[in-house]
């Protein structure tokens, strides 16, 4: 899949859920699990609750995400 088909929104981290997977709450007030993605986990950046992230959907699972980066 092509990296122009993914689908990006800016949410707000909520809690985490695990180690590397939080719950995020997106604009329109919709929450769901969101993973780090792998440049976030081996730099070892710190991802609170409250913190505000860009989290990337597949098109074809808009039911859990991948944290891309900080905002």
């Amino acid at each position: 899949m092509p990296q122009s088909d993914r689908i990006e929104m800016k949410g707000t981290v909520v809690g985490p859920i695990s180690k590397t997977v939080f719950r995020i709450e997106l604009a329109n007030g919709q929450q769901l699990p969101a993973s780090l993605s792998g440049k976030m986990r081996l730099s070892f950046i710190r991802v609170l609750p409250g913190t505000p992230v860009i989290v990337e959907f597949s098109p074809y699972d808009l039911s859990k995400g991948r944290i891309i980066g900080l905002i």
